[in-house]
């Protein structure tokens, strides 16, 4: 009777494994986002608004399967409504991504959308940066047809998405590695480290910390890149919340390199729950 007893038992704790292993398994990996983002969007409807010009389909396609995911609606801003300061507001999208590969709007049919971009991120609004390599990097101008590149401006500097050129490709002599700041507790999917990707566009644009130090802002590093001996080349990954005269506006820079990895689409997650919750208050 005592063995048939033990056995039933065993028998029930292997069950019971068995389901928990299946309930795991079903389980998204995004929960804990789908949650946040629930519990905001409960309270207060918020759209994510993709603005112009943007970028291909291999730096939108992340940005729309996540926020489809935690059941974020997803808007692309024309250039018309970038240029209207009745629409173009934090009040009416509080947070918008920029896409594009280096490029940034800046004449739209004679009106300065490199200055409305300002003017919103001086009211408060909350920027998150996914495109490649340096952000901004060209004024480009509507042609009538597509937006052209004109000059070298980088005036992501003007919005709080100040950016620091480190290389062109690794240095092949070292080790490169991406180290998660301890005690980070906004990006919570990520490893304590993993290697600089293989593969890509491997040009490094770091946050520049010194410059968002002198201007005031609070600064959160995120993810930093390092050598084998220690040197650090500057942040992939960084929250910088401007100081109380841009009315604390917020950029979180995520380097596009970033989105071929595996760690894409919790980091996406994460930066949309985070601007989500940091729009609603």
């Amino acid at each position: 009777m005592v063995r048939k007893m033990v056995g039933a038992v065993v028998f029930l704790e292997m069950v019971a494994g068995i389901i928990v292993c299946m309930a795991q398994e079903g389980a998204s990996p995004l929960q804990a986002q789908k949650d946040r983002v629930a519990k905001v969007l409960g309270k207060k409807p918020i759209a994510l608004a993709i603005i112009q010009p943007v970028g291909d389909v291999k730096s939108t396609n992340p940005v729309k399967k996540i926020a489809k995911e935690l059941g974020i609606e997803l808007v692309t801003l024309t250039a018309a409504q970038m240029a209207d300061p009745d629409i173009f507001t934090p009040k009416k999208y509080p947070v918008i991504i920029y896409t594009a590969l280096e490029m940034g709007a800046r004449n739209y049919e004679g009106k300065d959308l490199m200055q409305a971009l300002i003017n919103y991120m001086s009211k408060g609004g909350i920027l998150i940066s996914t495109g490649g390599c340096w952000p901004f990097y060209y004024a480009c101008d509507w042609d009538g047809t597509k937006w052209a590149p004109k000059e070298v401006l980088m005036f992501g500097k003007d919005l709080g998405l100040f950016i620091a050129s480190k290389w062109e490709k690794p240095p092949e002599d070292k080790t490169i590695v991406i180290k998660h700041t301890s005690g980070d507790k906004i990006f919570t999917s990520l490893p304590k480290e993993f290697p600089y990707p293989a593969k890509g566009d491997l040009r490094l644009r770091s946050f520049d910390a010194g410059a968002a130090e002198e201007e005031g802002g609070n600064y959160k590093p995120i993810l930093t890149v390092e050598d084998s001996d220690g040197e650090a080349y500057g942040e992939v990954l960084a929250v910088y919340e401007r100081p109380s005269e841009f009315k604390n506006s917020t950029v979180i820079f995520i380097w596009g390199t970033l989105l071929t990895t595996q760690y894409a689409d919790g980091i996406l997650a994460d930066a949309f729950a985070y601007a989500l919750e940091k729009a609603s208050k």
